[in-house]
């Protein structure tokens, strides 16, 4: 823990807003307990101030959609190989399994794990 002694609320305000973001940058998931009153309100401002910062002076908005483009992408690219190689799995079961009195362990299909896990 440590003393800091500042000439005014402001300053001290500024300091807090610092090591909230701080620890909200470290550990997201964070809680905080912060005391009821009047005495947390010289926080609100300086977060204020770097909310609007964020939002006028960076690129958050370029930031935020790249990251929903790909996050979007790589989704839609996992479903497209799991279904592809799903369907491919599942043609192979079905087509061998089709023909009466044949089996694929002795046909050398090079399916023998899957087809002794499905059954």
């Amino acid at each position: 823990m440590e003393v800091v002694i500042v000439p005014d609320a402001a300053t001290i305000g500024g300091l807090a807003a610092d090591a909230v973001l701080g620890l909200l940058a470290r550990k997201p998931t964070a809680v905080l307990g912060l005391a009821t009153g009047s005495s947390p309100l010289v926080v609100y401002a300086p977060t204020l101030d770097h909310f609007t910062y964020l939002w006028t002076k960076t690129d958050f908005i370029v930031w935020a959609w790249n990251t929903m483009f790909v996050s979007l992408a790589s989704t839609a690219i996992s479903i497209f190989f799991f279904v592809l190689i799903t369907v491919v799995l599942l043609y192979f079961v079905v087509k061998y399994r089709a023909r009466p009195g044949h089996s694929a362990l002795r046909s050398g299909c090079g399916l023998h794990g899957v087809l002794l896990v499905g059954g």
